[in-house]
């Protein structure tokens, strides 16, 4: 079996097992469902459970997408101004983790009832923004780490804002996901050099 097939198992799973945790929580609220009973209804183990999510908040939240080894040096070493480049590790990142609108709508319910799954949400923002950080630091050269991280954190919330826009907007293509990640940073850029 080649890796993609397996990565692609394995993501597969985290989705089933962060649809089933979303449903129960939806039927029970979020104290009263364990991560046993969210292993037992996906049909796992709860060690197989934890091999995919550190609690439960985490399987709310969904698997973590992650930017390959060559995006990552493709941001570092590029040429190309870095808004395009932010909005191609975006395009990336959505390809190794393609968002499920029936998924994201139920995560935006728990986003909006529960402050516990919305710190997690923020902290796998964060998550993914350091992977994107540190290439971009590399690319800026020394002394721009304080530049790194806020243009790869506002990155993180465009995205956050984009993908939550695209769930509620039945007719959206997936495609226009990173045009709005770009559209907003290049907003926040206008809006920062106006008078």
């Amino acid at each position: 079996m080649n890796t993609s097939l397996r990565d692609r198992r394995r993501r597969q799973t985290a989705r089933e097992i962060q649809t089933t945790a979303l449903k129960l929580v939806m039927e029970q609220g979020l104290h009263a469902v364990t991560t046993d009973a969210i292993a037992h209804k996906a049909g796992i183990s709860t060690r197989t459970f934890f091999n995919y999510f550190p609690n439960k908040q985490a399987a709310l939240v969904g698997p973590l997408p992650v930017l390959e080894p060559e995006d990552c040096a493709f941001i570092a070493t590029s040429r190309e101004p870095v808004l395009e480049d932010l909005t191609r590790a975006v395009t990336a990142l959505l390809e190794t983790s393609p968002p499920d609108r029936p998924t994201l709508l139920m995560l935006e319910t728990m986003l909006d009832q529960l402050p516990e799954v919305t710190c997690t949400f923020r902290d796998t923002l964060d998550t993914i923004a350091m992977s994107i950080s540190g290439p971009l630091q590399a690319r800026l050269g020394p002394g721009s780490q304080w530049q790194a991280d806020m243009m790869a954190h506002m990155t993180m919330h465009a995205l956050g804002n984009a993908v939550r826009q695209w769930a509620s907007t039945e007719d959206m293509p997936e495609d226009r996901i990173p045009a709005m990640v770009r559209e907003q940073l290049l907003a926040v850029c206008e809006t920062l050099s106006a008078r």
